[in-house]
């Protein structure tokens, strides 16, 4: 599947930093409209780092002009920025990203979380950067597209449908309590599908999305579940009446990739799918 840009995307530390700028601007509405109010605001220092509250070590600070809170806004931004880096990098290793740098590097400067449009621009402008740093001499040339890829794109498009959802309309997903998974339920005359994100439990990758898909039409088959394996390949559990197992149809594993890509043009995702339905087809 080709999107704007191909490189590893970690939606989990995307997710944090956007509630980091979330935050930041909160907190910027709450200060100006003290300061707009009485001509000076003060706020604690020095804040207890494991609680987040002034103890007997904080002091007060108190700033007289805008651009004093302006500089203790982006001090305080860029400290929050840089400590959640600095304990996400260390605990989950996570490697060099194209993309994550641009990102990064847009909301330390910005203050804040990218439109879609500046978004789409990062991911176009990070794609040429990951390509010019290929191997001189790197070929790409088409592979033979397999089940396992046509599976693969259909947990791939889920995962980045409900995270589309949960910046649309997040009262869409069902947040359960600790340990269920996050719920995106999507459906028409033929599919009842529902996404599922692990978020007790999950690795912070691609891992912890998994979805599950009821063929309203085929009284054979209850439910399929389409997740990810440990070796990085994709599980397909076919569970009804006469049928229990891994074996689904080509014709029916068809029927979902084109509902679950027919569900992430109906949310905006820009992509080229890959897989040549006639092929399969064919054989």
């Amino acid at each position: 599947m080709i999107r704007n840009y191909n490189g590893s995307v970690n939606r989990t530390v995307i997710r944090d930093l956007r509630k980091l700028c979330d935050v930041n601007a909160e907190n910027e509405r709450n200060l100006f409209e003290v300061f707009q109010k009485e001509g000076k605001v003060s706020v604690y220092a020095n804040l207890d780092p494991f609680t987040g509250c002034p103890d007997e070590l904080s002091t007060v600070v108190t700033m007289k002009s805008e651009a004093e809170v302006r500089e203790y806004l982006k001090k305080d931004f860029l400290g929050r920025v840089e400590g959640y880096l600095d304990h996400i990098i260390r605990y989950q290793n996570l490697p060099d990203d194209y993309l994550m740098s641009s990102l990064v590097e847009y909301i330390k400067k910005s203050g804040r979380f990218p439109e879609n449009d500046e978004m789409r621009q990062l991911e176009k402008d990070a794609e040429a950067k990951r390509i010019a740093d290929l191997p001189s001499g790197t070929i790409t040339t088409p592979k033979e597209m397999t089940e396992q890829d046509m599976a693969r794109e259909i947990l791939e498009l889920a995962e980045e449908i409900i995270e589309a959802r949960r910046e649309t309309r997040p009262e869409d997903i069902f947040v359960h309590v600790e340990p269920y998974d996050d719920e995106l339920p999507l459906s028409n005359d033929e599919f009842y599908m529902v996404i599922q994100w692990d978020r007790y439990e999950g690795r912070g990758n691609s891992s912890d999305y998994s979805c599950s898909v009821t063929m309203r039409k085929n009284i054979n088959i209850d439910r399929v579940l389409f997740q990810y394996q440990y070796d990085g390949t994709i599980g397909v559990k076919v569970e009804g009446w006469l049928t229990t197992g891994t074996n689904l149809s080509i014709q029916n594993l068809i029927a979902i990739h084109k509902f679950v890509v027919q569900m992430a043009k109906a949310e905006g995702i820009e992509f080229t799918s890959e897989i040549d339905y006639g092929k399969f087809q064919a054989a």
